[in-house]
């Protein structure tokens, strides 16, 4: 049998190398670099890839999955209203308020959303029934939509806008711009009034005037007002510049879009008054008197027509 080892061993020999040359053999798209270190070389070395899941889209091949930006928040003023939250609804995202002395009004919300609970950014679920919230709130399409959802625990100050229906006896009332809602706040001796930046008396705020207030809510749930900002009493004179927006004739009506507060303001117009060039998107300084119900042009003059493409 000492005749047959040399075949056994060549054998063995043929079966080494073979297992050699799978160990050094690297698979396609690693480096082959026998010494263990430093960077491969040779026209036949390979460079390791990272392997990243792809998808196809149809036109190109994208990593990773689509992800879809929220759409942008709608234009327009905000108005901050305070009340007792009544209901929520997390099928639908929107919340039921009670405003301070007006009816429930419900208020919708999305991602875009910012929910605070006592200073400190939070999610939907940190609204809950009975407790109190202030709501920066605009128009969006037939909804009202919340910029921000500002849940307190303790009483802080608080804002409104609207047009006084009455002042007497200690007690504000006013009609919010945004809910139509009059709202009934109460007055003391330490209500601060101001007009034009000066200090006013409190005698000054009349039955039609445009008034913005901030007020501490106490726990009757009504608020006492602390500043009151008299924007216009009736008999008042206002100068407005900016672009129209609106013009209807057949009502006698233009909206301005006035340049120093970023505010549309509808103003009542006689025909006679109207330049020949005036139209939607002419800018034009507009002098109006305020009556306690709307504000009348005195003399309407256009600053930059319109461009018409032709």
């Amino acid at each position: 049998m000492k005749r047959f080892y040399p075949f056994l061993s060549l054998a063995a020999l043929v079966a080494f190398a073979i297992s050699s040359s799978g160990q050094n053999s690297a698979p396609k798209g690693v480096a082959n670099n026998s010494s263990g270190s430093g960077p491969a070389t040779g026209a036949n070395s390979r460079t390791a890839a990272p392997v990243t899941e792809r998808y196809d889209t149809g036109d190109q091949t994208a990593v990773g999955e689509p992800i879809l930006p929220a759409p942008p928040m709608p234009k327009g003023s905000t108005t901050l209203i305070g009340g007792t939250v009544e209901g929520v609804d997390h099928v639908r995202n929107r919340v039921a308020i009670k405003p301070f002395g007006g009816k429930r009004m419900m208020v919708h919300f999305d991602e875009r959303t910012h929910i605070y609970r006592d200073g400190v950014e939070t999610t939907q679920l940190a609204i809950r029934k009975g407790e109190r919230v202030y709501v920066d709130t605009m128009a969006a399409g037939s909804e009202v939509l919340a910029r921000n959802i500002r849940v307190v625990t303790q009483l802080n100050a608080a804002d409104t806008r609207g047009q006084v229906i009455n002042a007497s006896n200690g007690e504000l009332s006013i009609r919010d711009e945004l809910s139509g809602e009059p709202v009934k706040l109460a007055v003391d001796d330490n209500t601060r009034v101001t007009r034009d930046g000066r200090q006013v008396p409190l005698t000054e705020v009349t039955p039609g005037s445009l008034v913005a207030i901030e007020f501490s809510p106490n726990k009757a749930d009504r608020g006492v007002a602390r500043q009151i900002d008299l924007l216009a009493a009736p008999g008042s004179m206002f100068t407005f510049a900016g672009r129209v927006t609106n013009l209807d004739l057949s009502q006698g009506l233009m909206s301005i879009a006035n340049q120093s507060d970023d505010r549309t303001y509808d103003v009542s117009v006689l025909r006679p008054q109207l330049p020949g060039d005036l139209m939607v998107g002419s800018d034009v300084v507009v002098k109006a008197v305020f009556d306690g119900k709307e504000y009348k042009a005195n003399s309407v003059d256009v600053t930059q027509a319109r461009t018409q493409n032709r």
